[in-house]
């Protein structure tokens, strides 16, 4: 009686497995949908059929590392698989684990890891990816297909207005290096911004002196005056003057900030050994620092010429 039950078990499933691949593909998109809800909502799936509910076997996520399944066909995926599955070409979500990746944000796309950055090469990599993600190109997909290729289109703009602007990529480079700034609203959360388990923040972060040492009273100085020549400007009665007296104060702001970013590009894209990483960390968020009172600064001026 066991034998005969196995052997219907197995023509069962491979009726099943015939069925699926003679079924319209809007059909075979429809039955992964469902499977990957029950598998979700009850722990188990349909005979014959692998688990597609986007968890592997061992609980590993989509798109994680250590060989983790595709949520459609269940064929093993690795860190290069970023956004398709090998096997079967679906679209993958973004890695469960991404917030723990450090520099994610340059491996999707495509540039090296370092502060200074070629603006061209992320932008091509950018549209690439946006012309392969738009949720257009699967709106004849289904509703996981879609969401999938939504989120991940997502993840990219992210990326890319991260790595664009020097402020945001410092704060993201630093976070990730397990010394963020004491004010960092970790406006990143989504993209790979927190240090590993292996380096908590916390720990990472008490190697370095506190913001409080980081805004050093000549800093202090030199925000006050540019303050007040923004309001001595503001106060001019003649148009003429109160525009050019504003010039005058972005110019000054715009001149220190390109001297933070070189310091901050020195500082983080050292090759020296990792004893005076912390020095060079710290260097890296004085400068940080400094950058966003200029940036808010500057922001103040446009908004009030």
């Amino acid at each position: 009686m066991l034998r005969r039950g196995v052997a219907l078990g197995g023509r069962a499933r491979s009726a099943v497995q015939r069925w699926r691949a003679a079924a319209p593909g809007w059909v075979r998109a429809d039955v992964r949908l469902a499977d990957s809800v029950v598998a979700r909502t009850s722990g188990f799936s349909r005979p014959g059929i692998r688990a597609r509910s986007g968890v592997a076997s061992d609980g590993a996520a989509p798109g994680a590392p250590g060989g983790a399944a595709c949520w459609s066909c269940a064929s093993a995926t690795s860190d290069s698989d970023r956004f398709f599955c090998p096997s079967c070409g679906a679209i993958l979500p973004p890695a469960a684990n991404a917030r723990a990746e450090r520099d994610l944000y340059f491996r999707l796309l495509d540039h090296p890891a370092a502060f200074r950055v070629d603006p061209a090469r992320l932008e091509a990599a950018m549209k690439r990816l946006q012309t392969l993600l738009h949720p257009d190109k699967f709106a004849a997909k289904s509703e996981l297909e879609r969401a999938h290729s939504a989120e991940q289109a997502s993840l990219v703009n992210r990326a890319y207005a991260v790595l664009r602007d020097p402020l945001a990529r410092a704060k993201y480079m630093l976070r990730g290096r397990g010394a963020p700034l004491a004010d960092d609203d970790d406006d990143d959360a989504d993209g790979g911004g927190t240090p590993p388990p292996s380096e908590p923040r916390a720990a990472a972060a008490s190697t370095l002196r506190t913001r409080s040492s980081l805004v050093d009273p000549e800093l202090l100085m030199r925000t006050m005056e540019m303050r007040e020549a923004i309001e001595d400007a503001l106060r001019a009665p003649d148009p003429d003057a109160r525009a050019a007296g504003l010039a005058a104060v972005d110019a000054d702001a715009r001149e220190r900030e390109e001297r933070c970013v070189s310091a901050i590009g020195d500082a983080l894209d050292a090759g020296s050994g990792p004893g005076d990483e912390p020095e060079r960390l710290e260097a890296a968020r004085r400068a940080t620092v400094e950058l966003t009172y200029l940036k808010r600064a500057r922001e103040e001026i446009r908004e009030r010429e």
